[in-house]
């Protein structure tokens, strides 16, 4: 055996680095471990997730190599690049490798001082302190199993972020292009499309619902948190051919500026792979909500966000393509993305074109509730909603949700657009089924402008019952059911707000519900 060369030691500590780098990953999603550090200030000191990243793998190289060496007098690092150190005993071999591992900062650093005084035949400064000879073993082929396990360390801690909080796991099926909804090519009938469109949802459309398929209903979900009572507009959805209910509603609003932020501050080169939307994400945080992105900076979100679903074990080679040498923040805005719009076994995911904008859409069937539920928010705001449609499951549940989408998504806008509209809507008292949603609270109307809403009101629910009972109990009982919360809503936000409905149109409302749950067609034929 001859005395160990630096390039050896270098591979060797090079291997147990990586390895401790690729390992950290998982030890930094781990609450636990964190609990224990926060106790030290060096640790809270530490904002951005990188860092406290490196503070794990330092912690866990050290402490991997003082263990190893303690108790089996080397380090797989060393093992495999053919480095062995002798002394007089074993119990002085193992203390020496324990000891090289607490100096192990300083050792490193006269690494090429001890190449030097190795090359004058001189005793190394390392071996001084410990007392104790680095030897090499082998030849060529320890040389070469240390190169090949150093190649392999590399691409593990290329890796590695996929361990963060278990992120390999999470694999959901995803179609990188954007699908277009368009509706069934076939002649229509342009009497049937109307307008749906509120402020509440920042939504509109024009649509024929698949030349009258489809009923769409305003209606409200009704909860009670803390004592008081929580309502929430949704719209609910009838498909008259094959019986199938279900309900568009907002899931939540989530912020992406400060999910950006987060990969942001891990990843150094953010600003060089995404200038406009860097420069978007400052504008977004002075101005607020109603901030849009440009052109240019959506087409880099959207590169962002399809990167950051490649992050999974069969597509790393993706990353290497795509010049990109940090998975980690791609790997975090993929876990705290769904963790937001929610992840389940069996995820779809995809974009698609409705209306004006793109939407990146989740889709999964929940067979605990018996759903089909399709989510999806636009990539064009940092403060987006997420939308939900909701379908009772049923065999022919996906080719309902996709011919419903292409009829009522195809003509939609969203967003700013949708409160320019309403504004006109309320200047000029134009009323659609959907807007009932925001004129039941809606605290400035004239007095001409409260009877034109309740006439309104009045004629589109006499029409609706009576086509109810062409439809048949199962929807009558859906759009019964959305009656009475509108109803209830509608009382809450009389009482809250003080706007002076009619007495007469407060019981003809009353009266309707109590003819269809009675099923008195006479009472809306008299109407």
């Amino acid at each position: 055996m001859n005395q160990a060369t630096g390039f050896r030691r270098l591979i060797a500590f090079f291997i147990d680095f990586l390895l401790a780098w690729f390992v950290s990953y998982f030890f930094l999603s781990q609450e636990g471990i964190h609990r224990i550090l926060m106790e030290y200030s060096f640790y809270q000191n530490l904002a951005q997730l990188q860092h406290k990243h490196l503070a794990l793998t330092l912690i866990g190289l050290f402490l991997y190599r003082f263990y190893s060496g303690l108790f089996f007098a080397s380090s797989l690092g060393m093992l495999l690049s053919g480095l062995k150190i002798q002394g007089h005993n074993a119990l002085q071999v193992r203390v020496s490798m324990a000891f090289r591992a607490l100096i192990m900062p300083l050792l490193f650093i006269l690494t090429p001082l001890d190449h030097i005084l190795a090359e004058y035949k001189k005793a190394r400064i390392s071996e001084v302190m410990t007392g104790t000879i680095l030897l090499r073993r082998g030849g060529i082929f320890t040389l070469a199993l240390g190169c090949i396990t150093l190649v392999v360390s590399f691409a593990l801690a290329y890796s590695g972020p996929l361990l963060y909080k278990s992120s390999f796991l999470f694999n959901p099926s995803v179609s990188f292009t954007p699908k277009v909804e368009i509706p069934l090519d076939k002649g229509r009938d342009f009497n049937l499309f109307r307008t749906y469109g509120s402020k509440s949802f920042q939504m509109m459309t024009f649509t024929d619902l698949e030349s009258g398929r489809f009923k769409v209903n305003p209606s409200f979900e009704i909860r009670r948190t803390n004592g008081k009572v929580i309502y929430r507009p949704l719209m609910s959805i009838w498909d008259s051919t094959l019986g199938v209910k279900g309900v568009f509603k907002i899931n939540k609003r989530f912020d992406f500026v400060k999910l950006l932020n987060k990969v942001k501050s891990n990843y150094p080169m953010f600003g060089l792979y995404y200038p406009n939307l860097d420069e978007d994400l400052s504008n977004a945080q002075m101005i607020g909500d109603g901030y849009e992105l440009s052109d240019m900076a959506r087409q880099e979100l959207f590169e962002l966000v399809s990167i950051s679903l490649l992050a999974n074990p069969f597509s790393i080679k993706e990353f290497v393509k795509k010049k990109r040498l940090f998975i980690f923040p791609y790997v975090v805005l993929k876990r705290d993305l769904f963790n937001l719009i929610g992840h389940h076994d069996k995820l779809e995911v995809d974009f698609v074109n409705r209306g004006s904008e793109v939407f990146l859409r989740t889709l999964n069937n929940d067979d605990f509730k018996g759903e089909l539920k399709e989510r999806f928010f636009s990539l064009k705001q940092l403060r987006p909603i997420v939308y939900e449609n909701i379908w009772q499951n049923q065999r022919w549940v996906r080719k309902v949700n996709d011919t419903f989408s292409r009829t009522f998504y195809y003509k939609s806008k969203w967003g700013s657009v949708v409160d320019k509209e309403a504004a006109v809507w309320e200047k000029e008292y134009i009323f659609n089924p959907l807007s009932i949603h925001d004129f039941l609270g809606y605290k400035d109307f004239s007095p001409e402008g409260l009877l034109k809403f309740e006439n309104y009101l009045k004629r589109y629910y006499r029409d609706e019952a009576m086509d109810s009972f062409r439809l048949g109990d199962q929807y009558q009982r859906l759009f019964l059911a959305s009656m009475q919360r509108v109803f209830i809503t509608w009382q809450l936000m009389m009482k809250r707000e003080r706007i002076p409905y009619r007495k007469s149109t407060i019981k003809n409302f009353s009266d309707m519900m109590r003819a269809l749950k009675s099923k008195n067609k006479d009472f809306f034929i008299g109407e």
